[in-house]
């Protein structure tokens, strides 16, 4: 913020010495200054995005927490790990009773907020929901065992919105469904 003001005030100092130079005709030494004044400014910019950039890399840099399922609790539609007061940020692992991985599901502020991935028994990827504040909220993927894609569904704050595609396994298309706000439009 300091920045922005240091290159506003920059530019209002120099506003009258630019200003002068045009009315006594020293149109080079005018175009001079008004290059330095956007030289700095970009300058300042640079430092701006910098320092945002920064910032958003310390908050990436939480310790992340990862947790059985069976340790949370869930209290007034919020998520908390037992026996804490704040609401829990990171990721449930959800296991089947042979101990295998089921689903990884991120919190963020005791509401699902990120990318669920949910498991076959053996192992491999079924399918990836995206959380936002609680909701389906993007493009959900699902798959068959060899990886490549079985269904794509589009949500809009929790409901299906879009194309929903499924494919053969081929890749090629096999159905599409059309919703709009949760209902079936067309197919």
């Amino acid at each position: 913020m300091s920045s922005m003001v240091e290159v506003a005030g920059l530019g209002l100092f120099l506003y009258r010495p630019v200003a002068w130079c045009f009315i006594k005709r020293m149109k080079h030494l005018s175009i001079l200054m008004v290059g330095v004044a956007l030289l700095v400014g970009g300058f300042a910019k640079k430092e701006i995005a910098e320092s945002k950039q920064a910032k958003e890399e310390a908050q990436n840099k939480a310790p992340i927490r990862e947790v059985s399922r069976d340790e949370l609790e869930y209290r007034a539609k919020i998520w908390y790990l037992k026996g804490e007061t704040e609401p829990f940020t990171g990721t449930s692992i959800h296991y089947r009773k042979d101990g295998s991985k089921w689903k990884e599901t991120p919190y963020v502020d005791g509401k699902e907020h990120g990318m669920e991935i949910e498991y076959r028994e053996d192992g491999s990827k079924w399918k990836e929901t995206p959380y936002v504040d609680d909701q389906k909220h993007g493009t959900a993927i699902s798959y068959y065992e060899d990886g490549s894609k079985l269904s794509e569904t589009p949500y809009v704050d929790g409901e299906r919105h879009g194309s929903e595609v499924w494919y053969k396994k081929d890749g090629s298309k096999l159905l599409e469904s059309v919703y709009e706000n949760g209902k079936r439009i067309a197919e």
